[in-house]
Order: C-alpha cells, then sequence, then structure tokens
C-alpha cells in the first residue's frame, strides 16, 4: 500500500499557526498544473482536506521523498515559517490508513467524536474525485476508510452524547446571558457549520436570526420555514440591532474590522455585543477584541468548552484506536489479496492467450494447476509463489473467464 500523507493540525500547532497553511479553492489551479508539470508520473492519486482544525494531503505515491518534495512545493506556495519538523507531520502506509480512519471517526478531533468532520472528508474526497485525481487505489482505500469510520462511531460510545460546533455556540450562550433566547442574532455564512448553528439556533426556541452571505442563499429551517440571506454588504446596517455576531465564512482574510466594529458600537450607544469568530483564517480582527464593550470568542475558545466531562469519550476513542488498527489490518490483508489476483490475471491472462481449448481443459483437469504452469512458462520466483499458495479453485476460475474472453 503506497498511501502517504502530510498536514498540520490542532494537535502540532495552535489556531494562528494553522491559519499560515491553509488550502482554498483559489489553490486549485496551482495544485493541478503543479500535478502535471513536475510530478505526474509520481503522484498517482492525491487530495487535500482543509477544515478549521487541520490541513492534510493524502496521496499514493511510492516514496517518502516524493511526498516531501511535494510537501516542500506547498510549503514555499503558502510562503510559511512554520519550522517543518515541529509543526507538520508525515505518515506512511498503515499508518496513514490507520490515521485517515481516526479523523474519519472523530477520534483525531480536537473535539472527540465531533460529527462535521466526517461530512468534511467525504466532500473533499469527493471535490478531487470530481477532479479525476482520485485512482482507483486511494478509491478502494477512502471507501473502506469511511466504512471503518461509520462502524466505529456506531459501535463505541465516542459520540453518544453529540458534541458539535454548533451546540458548543448555544452552550456558551447559555453561559453568557440570562435569557439567551431573547438575543438578535446575525450569522454570516452558508456553509455546514453555520447552516447548523441556524437550525440548533431555531430548534432551541432562538428566533430573531438573521444570516448574511456572499451570494443567495436559502435555508430549510423546517417544511414550513425558509431563512433566506441578505447581502454580505449590509453587515454594517444588520451590526446595529443586533447583540450577536457568529462568523463562519471562507475568506483568506478578516471581513470584519476593529474600525467596523468601533463605528457601530457608537451608533449602539456602546450596548455590549458579542463576536464569535468560527473562520479559519479568522474572520474578525485580533485587534477587536481590544475595544470596549467587545466580547470576542475565537474557535479554540468555543472549543475549551467540550473539555469538560470528557472521560467517557476519551476512554471510547482508545477502544475506537485499538478497533480501527485491528479493522485497518483485515483491509489491508483484503488489498493484498486482491493485488496477488490481479497480478496472476494478468500473468495468466499474457502466457494462455492463443492456446487452445485441449491444452487449457487439460490444465484445469490438473490437481496441480500451479506446479504444470510454472514449469511450462517462465513465471518470475516471487509470483510462482503466490500462484503456489492461491487455492486451485481461484486459479481455476480465473483460466476459465480467461477462456471465456479469448
Amino acid at each position: 500500500m503506497n498511501l502517504r500523507l502530510f498536514g498540520i493540525s490542532h494537535k502540532t500547532a495552535d489556531l494562528e499557526q494553522r491559519e499560515s497553511f491553509i488550502l482554498s479553492k483559489n489553490h486549485i489551479n496551482y495544485i493541478t498544473d503543479l500535478l502535471e508539470k513536475k510530478f505526474s508520473d509520481q503522484l498517482s492519486s492525491l487530495f487535500f482536506l482543509s477544515t478549521c482544525n487541520r490541513t492534510e494531503c493524502y496521496m499514493i505515491c511510492e516514496t517518502e521523498q516524493t511526498c516531501r518534495d511535494f510537501f516542500l512545493e506547498i510549503y514555499k506556495m503558502l510562503d510559511s515559517d512554520l519550522d517543518q519538523e515541529s509543526f507538520f507531520y508525515f505518515k506512511a502506509h498503515d499508518d496513514a490508513f490507520v490515521h485517515l480512519c481516526k479523523v474519519g471517526s472523530g477520534v483525531d478531533s480536537r473535539i472527540i467524536g465531533e460529527k462535521e468532520i466526517f461530512g468534511q472528508l467525504k466532500n473533499a474526497f469527493k471535490e478531487y474525485d470530481e477532479m479525476g485525481l482520485i485512482s482507483n487505489q486511494m478509491r478502494d482505500i477512502c471507501d473502506r476508510a469511511f466504512s471503518i469510520s461509520k462502524f466505529i462511531r456506531n459501535e463505541t460510545k465516542i459520540d453518544s452524547t453529540p458534541i458539535s460546533i454548533s451546540t458548543l455556540v448555544l452552550k456558551l450562550l447559555k453561559e453568557l446571558f440570562e435569557n439567551p433566547t431573547e438575543q438578535n442574532i446575525l450569522l454570516i455564512g452558508a456553509g455546514d457549520v453555520a447552516t447548523n448553528i441556524i437550525k440548533n439556533l431555531h430548534k432551541n426556541g432562538y428566533k430573531e436570526i438573521e444570516f448574511h452571505n456572499r451570494t443567495k442563499k436559502i435555508i430549510s429551517i423546517s417544511n414550513s420555514l425558509k431563512l433566506e440571506s441578505k447581502p454580505l454588504n449590509k453587515i454594517n446596517l444588520a451590526l446595529k440591532k443586533n447583540d450577536i455576531l457568529i462568523s463562519s465564512i471562507n475568506s483568506d482574510f478578516p471581513i470584519i474590522g476593529k474600525g467596523l466594529i468601533e463605528e457601530n458600537l457608537k451608533l449602539r450607544k456602546n450596548k455590549p455585543l458579542l463576536l464569535i469568530d468560527l473562520g479559519v483564517p479568522r474572520n474578525i480582527e485580533a485587534a477587536v477584541s481590544s475595544s470596549e464593550f467587545v466580547y470576542l470568542y475565537t474557535l479554540e475558545d468555543i472549543e475549551n468548552f467540550s473539555f469538560k466531562n470528557l472521560t467517557e469519550r476519551k476512554q471510547s476513542a482508545s477502544h475506537a484506536t485499538n478497533l480501527i488498527k485491528e479493522m485497518v489490518a483485515d483491509s489491508i490483508r483484503e488489498i493484498d489479496e486482491d493485488n496477488v489476483k490481479e497480478q496472476i490475471f494478468i500473468t495468466l491472462s499474457s502466457i494462455l492467450r492463443g492456446k487452445n481449448e485441449s491444452y487449457i481443459s487439460q490444465l484445469i483437469s490438473n490437481k496441480k494447476i500451479a506446479d504444470v504452469i510454472i514449469e511450462d512458462f517462465d513465471i518470475e520466483d516471487d509470483l510462482a509463489h503466490k500462484l503456489t499458495a492461491m487455492d486451485n479453485k481461484i486459479v481455476i476460475s480465473m483460466i476459465k473467464e480467461i477462456a471465456r474472453a479469448s
């Protein structure tokens, strides 16, 4: 198995450091050009996963050097100055497969067992698949990883009491306000995280909600209720009447600055304003926190609420990790067996092409087919050993299929 990966995550870097190594859709053209011009013969498949807590690249390549060389190209492109040995990790083969499953199941998440990561992982895979960058080998590995991730979530208690960004936001609001549902809420963004927050807020009794987005978006809250986005350039007006701003939008630069907030504080007559920044990179300038009457919470501040009463989740994560290693070992054995079968089938197709029916019939009737093939044809020792170890019925089935195709 030639699965490899490199990455940076909440386990190796803080929010500010992770912000300097994020891939967005703006980088897609660079990546495809890089693959075509420098790595076409070395990298057969890859996809990037870029979330608020991690940026990782999964790839199929034969050598560690190829993985390192590709990493350096991305590192230079992002103009990163992070120490490569301190902040980044590299994994290969079984370790990479195990890591992929731990990410998909939420075992490796900052919020253990959080649900968003599974959808983000599948969406990342789908995006690169639609670009034609997913090989059959990568597809097989990822399909198995998705199945293992689902199994882990269903069979362990890792998400028995579901925790997500949206539930943590609700928890924060309940701790900060005596009557949180009476507050006016302005939300920026219409992605998965923002959509989940809007739906969760409404479900828990929050009625005064409006959201802004770059493009028009309609979110179905229920069968009878839909919420339509307002233009992003109308945020200034919206801030005057809202007590809480929650921002979760993809942007390379902050969209809320200190000047905008201070201007609105005057219009609000210094009525306190709660800002919740869920963006990575951050959507709100850090300098905003120095303004009086402003309370700014970043993603890491929000996630700190999840670290209470996590004993059971950590125990489940340990159990889940052991299960993942066992299931990955089984999957690798299956993949190796399939590869051997494919290798033998290709060899048999080559050496038996053009052989008459009489030869094929005699060959199939022999109880030691492998010995006859090895004696009659020039086959490499390693493949001969694999052929000898293979069940006679499987070999017969292959020969019959080859005969029918001829």
